[in-house]
C-alpha cells in the first residue's frame, strides 16, 4: 500500500448549539494522489513563525464505518499525516458560543473555523469537479489562511502564505482560486456574517495519554455533509426525570377514577 507523508495544519474544523451528544469515532481518510504541493509560511501555537516545504494540499475523502463518504480538509498544520489513514477522533459540531476561544491549542479559534466551514459549504463543490486538483488545494490554502488567523484575505501575504515550490504545478492558479474564496468570504462578512450556512464538523484527534502530541494524523474540518456519529441526547432524558414525581400522582387519580367508573 502506498502511503505519502504530509504535514498540513495549522489551527485547523466543541461545545455548541445543540444539546446532542457526539461520540468518539474512527476516521478513514485519503489525500488524492495528484493533490499538488507548494511552500506555506504560518503561526504555530506557541507564536513561532515556521515555514513547511513541498506540503500536498487539497480534499481527504473520508469514511466512517459503512456511512457514505464525505470530504475534509486539513485544520492543523503543526502535525503530520499519511494517506491513506485510520485515526481515533472526537467529532463535534464547530460552536459559536465561544467564537474568540481557541481550540485544540492552535491559533484558530471557533469563529476561524466557522469562516473555514462557509468556505467549504461554498466551494467545496468546484473541487469536486476539478479533475487536476489545483481547485482543492485552493480551498485547502483558503482555509488554512483564516484558520491561522489571517485577516487580509491574501495567501501570498501575512500571518499564513504559500509560495510556489519549483515543482511544476500550476501555483498561480492555486493562488488566484483561494484569494477568490477569500474575497467571497470577505463580502459575506461585510453583510454581516456568513449568511447562516452550515457551521461544520470538526474531527478532533484523540490525543490519548499523550497531551498536545498527537498521534499519526491532524484535525479535519466536514461540512455539511459529513457524519456525525450521536450517542442518546441525556440532557432530554435527564429533563424528563424531572416530571416524573408530577406525574405519579396524576397516574394514581386516573386509575381510580377508572376503578370507581367500573363500580357504578
Amino acid at each position: 500500500m502506498r502511503f505519502r507523508w504530509m504535514s498540513c495544519a495549522v489551527a485547523g474544523l466543541l461545545t455548541l448549539v445543540t444539546s446532542a451528544a457526539l461520540a468518539d469515532t474512527t476516521i478513514n481518510y485519503t489525500l488524492p494522489s495528484n493533490a499538488p504541493t507548494f511552500f506555506v509560511t504560518y503561526k504555530m501555537a506557541d507564536g513561532n513563525t515556521k515555514v513547511n516545504e513541498d506540503v500536498m494540499a487539497g480534499y481527504f475523502t473520508a469514511t466512517v464505518d459503512n456511512n457514505p463518504s464525505f470530504q475534509v480538509y486539513c485544520v492543523d498544520l503543526e502535525n503530520n499525516t499519511v494517506s491513506p489513514s485510520q485515526v481515533a477522533v472526537n467529532a463535534v459540531v464547530v460552536p459559536l458560543s465561544n467564537p474568540n476561544q481557541h481550540y485544540d491549542g492552535t491559533p484558530g479559534t471557533y469563529l476561524d473555523l466557522a469562516k473555514a466551514s462557509w468556505l467549504f459549504d461554498q466551494f467545496n463543490s468546484l473541487s469536486l469537479a476539478d479533475a487536476t486538483g489545483i481547485r482543492g488545494a485552493a480551498l485547502q490554502a483558503a482555509i488554512w489562511n483564516v484558520i491561522d488567523g489571517d485577516t487580509d484575505f491574501d495567501v501570498t501575504s501575512g500571518i499564513f502564505s504559500m509560495a510556489d515550490d519549483g515543482h511544476g504545478v500550476d501555483t498561480a492558479t492555486i493562488i488566484t482560486d483561494a484569494n477568490s474564496y477569500l474575497l467571497a468570504l470577505s463580502n459575506a462578512l461585510a453583510l454581516g456574517g456568513t449568511n447562516g450556512q452550515d457551521s461544520g464538523v470538526l474531527y478532533q484527534v484523540d490525543r490519548g495519554a499523550n497531551g498536545f502530541t498527537k498521534p499519526n494524523g491532524q484535525d479535519m474540518l466536514g461540512g455539511s455533509g459529513s457524519f456525525i456519529p450521536h450517542t442518546p441526547d441525556t440532557p432530554e432524558g435527564a429533563s424528563l426525570l424531572m416530571f416524573l414525581p408530577g406525574l405519579i400522582p396524576v397516574a394514581i387519580g386516573l386509575r381510580r377514577r377508572r376503578n370507581k367508573s367500573v363500580g357504578k
